[in-house]
């Protein structure tokens, strides 16, 4: 019988490994050595610039194709022009690639999977760290930014990297780009229309833009209203709808900041916390307080600095507390946006570690975290993991950031319908846990349908099992009538069940089942 333990156990572990077989593992692994040799300087054990130059030539991909750099996020790679044997590892298991030819014909899905918008966010912000060379680097130098924005952004955001491109190449303010920046840009193009740019505030605290176009040249007035010379040199005058914040609305800020503020240590502690969530109507562990800490990029859990107040307040574009609590729903959907939704997730992770150089979370406080963060989005996902954290595994004390991303990751992909079958089938291959086995009992089978399509389907799962339970032909269930429940579940609509027709090569079981149902409800 199935262990309900290990089969949860792999869900999570699907959170960082591929869903090969395990049986198929050990020749898989062997095959990830020899092809890795093909690369790597035997003294160093790495594949460095030389391997990666001839890797590249037999991908038939140049070190600037965007591919080479996705192949690089997929195998979470450090050091740029180095991959260690665990990052190759890594990778070729998330691709399912065992062979150079394998590898090369993944490189299109991996392509589509990295541009869905909860992976590219991710990858976007990879790039910018991938780039970053020394160690302790925090910028990037203009040239280096410009070939990269054209790699990465260029065949999505086109115009808006031509044009971006050219002021940086002609302004005279900005040697280094910053990952502020650099997101600030990614930011710009997902929620600024171009080129009317009717949407763009540059006092709702642009890192990128309110920076470098607001401070390139002395500020005018044209016909459009306030803007920007430089600005509007690049951007062929597009015009500005909201006026910038001004020194009246930034005092305004800091008295509100000062209301709740620790007069001695000049922060908000946890007691003026407590006072400001009153007063905003949220509890401590409302998502719309911990959206609202992502805005400010607060770094300690229970503290603002002033600093981070007010950079949260002019991104908002809000003076009072009033305005404060009506932006709280605006807050909400900007941060639900796939584009921001990956960084706020992880954010919510980093602001858990309330120690220096902490780097996991317990698994009580995780629990509570992932049902305020992805509850109302991923309810039985989060349900189910919470439970296997709290009551049935004991091999893990704490979740690391990789794990937690890792469900994030595992909730967003599994559940598509290019990915969900190949879980299907993975579920039914795991239960088999003896040499040659080839069918699962049918106890074994209602606990599996139950984990793995009961959020999906529970109708159909429901009365299945209760078939199961009560028929006295069947002990085992075997792959193709596994397979055959979820083509059913996928294709005949239920209860009426009017497309289903017995004489197309429906499993003798679900000609059965059919039966069963109909003559219930006749």
């Amino acid at each position: 019988m199935l262990c309900i333990r290990r089969f949860c156990f792999v869900m999570s572990l699907m959170i960082v490994v591929s869903a090969a077989q395990l049986t198929d593992l050990e020749h898989a692994l062997n095959c990830f050595i020899d092809v890795y040799h093909n690369y790597s300087n035997t003294i160093s054990n790495l594949i460095d610039p030389q391997g990666i130059e001839k890797l590249c030539s037999d991908l038939d991909v140049s070190r600037t194709d965007i591919r080479f750099l996705m192949l690089a996020w997929t195998m979470k790679a450090e050091k740029q022009g180095y991959i260690t044997h665990e990052e190759w590892t890594r990778g070729l298991k998330a691709l399912r690639a065992d062979t150079i030819d394998e590898l090369k014909k993944a490189l299109p899905q991996l392509e589509k999977e990295v541009r869905t918008p909860s992976n590219f966010a991710d990858f976007y912000a990879y790039a910018c760290r991938y780039s970053l060379t020394e160690e302790r680097q925090e910028s990037i130098d203009i040239e280096t930014i410009c070939q990269l924005l054209g790699i990465v952004l260029g065949s999505t955001f086109r115009p808006q990297v031509n044009y971006f491109v050219e002021y940086l190449k002609i302004q005279n303010d900005y040697k280094v780009i910053n990952m502020d920046q650099w997101m600030g840009f990614y930011r710009f193009c997902n929620e600024i229309s171009f080129p009317e740019m009717t949407e763009y505030n540059p006092g709702l605290a642009w890192p990128c833009f309110s920076t470098i176009f607001g401070h390139s040249s002395p500020r005018q007035l044209d016909g459009a209203g306030q803007t920007d010379v430089g600005f509007n040199h690049i951007f062929h005058h597009g015009s500005v709808s909201s006026r910038a914040v001004d020194e009246q609305d930034l005092e305004g800020i800091v008295d509100v900041f000062h209301r709740y503020s620790n007069t001695a240590s000049n922060l908000i502690d946890p007691e003026g916390i407590e006072l400001l969530c009153s007063d905003l109507d949220v509890s401590r562990t409302d998502i719309r307080f911990l959206m609202l800490a992502w805005k400010m990029k607060a770094e300690k859990q229970g503290y603002f600095t002033q600093e981070e107040w007010t950079r949260g307040l002019v991104a908002l574009g809000v003076v009072t507390l009033d305005k404060l609590k009506k932006a709280l729903p605006e807050l909400e959907k900007e941060v639900r946006k796939q584009s921001n939704f990956a960084d706020f997730y992880a954010y919510a992770f980093t602001y858990s570690l309330t120690e220096e150089e902490q780097k996991s979370i317990d698994i009580e406080t995780i629990s509570q975290l992932l049902d305020t963060v992805m509850g109302s989005t991923f309810r039985p996902q989060v349900d189910s993991f919470v439970d296997y954290l709290k009551q049935i595994q004991n091999d893990y004390k704490v979740i690391n950031m990789d794990q937690w991303m890792g469900f994030y990751r595992f909730c967003n992909e599994v559940r598509r319908p290019s990915n969900f079958a190949d879980f299907y089938a993975y579920a039914f291959t795991y239960s088999l846990t003896e040499e040659e086995q080839k069918s699962v009992d049918i106890e074994t089978i209602c606990q599996l349908l139950d984990i793995v399509m009961g959020s999906t389907f529970r109708p159909q799962v429901d009365y299945f099992l209760d078939y199961l339970k009560i028929q006295n032909d069947y002990k085992v269930i075997y792959m193709d009538q596994w397979m055959g429940f979820y083509r059913f579940c996928n294709e005949i609509s239920f209860p009426d069940m009017s497309e289903y027709n017995p004489g197309l090569a429906w499993p003798l079981l679900l000609n059965n089942f059919v039966e069963w149902i109909r003559e219930k409800q006749a």
